[in-house]
């Protein structure tokens, strides 16, 4: 049995280099108790893929993927405590195709938090405390892939702060559906997908909502 398991593994190993599949570099801690991750957990050189679901994480160093930010696409954080992304996490990870963080305690995304992730297609962030989704986090590039934003579940509050999330001001967004306002008082209860600009956008240009100058 043990010679089978072995020459099953090599010629997986060989399998893997001949096709340069990306599960011969998948890095996985899950249901581990795992708190924060820094330096005392330093990912393998060439990682491609992290799974750190279903931890306890609340935590993550600012810098912790950037060793491995030109090899990693894809990561895996769903059902952790995490409530707050930081403008650092995950800035500059060019390659990363999909970023999973729903079943959080999610409440604050820090502008700008996915800057320059130019390859991200998908954005998991169901299930958490989100009252509003900043629309610069969506400054991924200047012509971006179709891209999916899975919001569902969250307290979100449906005013002209998510009017570019409106089916048709994005021609290359996605949005999941069911997401439910949770306010102001005339919207409660209604989905996001059947509002119209009428009913949340303001000013001249529908979609475009200014930043306050700090």
């Amino acid at each position: 049995m043990a010679k089978i398991l072995y020459y099953f593994y090599i010629s997986l190993i060989i399998i893997c280099v001949m096709i340069l599949s990306t599960d011969c570099t998948l890095f996985s801690r899950q249901r581990q108790g795992i708190t924060e991750l820094d330096a005392l957990m330093p990912l393998p050189s060439g990682t491609t893929v992290v799974e750190f679901h279903s931890n306890q994480i609340s935590n993550i160093s600012d810098d912790y993927f950037d060793h491995v930010a030109s090899t990693l696409s894809g990561i895996h954080l769903e059902g952790n405590w995490m409530e707050i992304i930081t403008t650092l996490m995950f800035q500059n990870l060019i390659h990363v195709r999909f970023l999973h963080l729903q079943n959080n305690r999610i409440h604050t995304i820090h502008p700008y938090s996915f800057k320059n992730m130019t390859a991200m297609t998908e954005l998991a962030l169901s299930n958490n405390q989100l009252r509003s989704i900043p629309e610069c986090i969506l400054d991924l590039v200047d012509q971006p892939p179709m891209l999916r934003i899975s919001i569902s579940n969250n307290p979100i509050v449906c005013d002209m702060m998510l009017c570019y999330l409106l089916p048709g001001q994005r021609e290359w967004l996605m949005v999941s559906s069911s997401v439910i306002c949770s306010g102001p008082a005339d919207l409660e209860g209604r989905t996001l997908d059947s509002l119209t600009t009428n009913d949340i956008c303001t000013g001249d240009e529908p979609g475009i909502v200014q930043q306050p100058i700090s």
